[in-house]
């Protein structure tokens, strides 16, 4: 359902491209332990010429500190889930300003 939503998102954004307002950056593959995931996602990217450009692992820990009323990086910046989001927010953030 998830790839389904992006294949729009994608299409949509397309669409849209000569207006320069709006990219698709790439594919965030946020892990939810179902079969052949991995070479779903990576299939879906190929296909529509995106690269993943992250990698979230499944972890608890993110429900454990959303029960908190934290983030996960709040609740310990050193779970490697939480290093997955911070690489991924010094990405954007480079990018970003590569574009100013």
């Amino acid at each position: 359902m998830a790839l389904y939503a992006a294949g729009n998102i994608k299409r949509a954004v397309d669409n849209f491209a000569d207006r320069g307002y709006a990219k698709v950056r790439g594919v965030i593959m946020n892990r939810r332990m179902v079969e052949n995931e991995e070479e779903k996602v990576r299939a879906f990217a190929e296909s529509n010429g995106l690269e993943i450009v992250a990698d979230i692992p499944r972890s608890n820990d993110i429900i454990k500190y959303e029960d908190e009323g934290k983030t996960v990086i709040e609740g310990d910046a050193s779970l490697p889930v939480s290093q997955a989001f911070l690489a991924l927010a010094d990405l954007l953030i480079a990018e970003e300003n590569d574009w100013e």
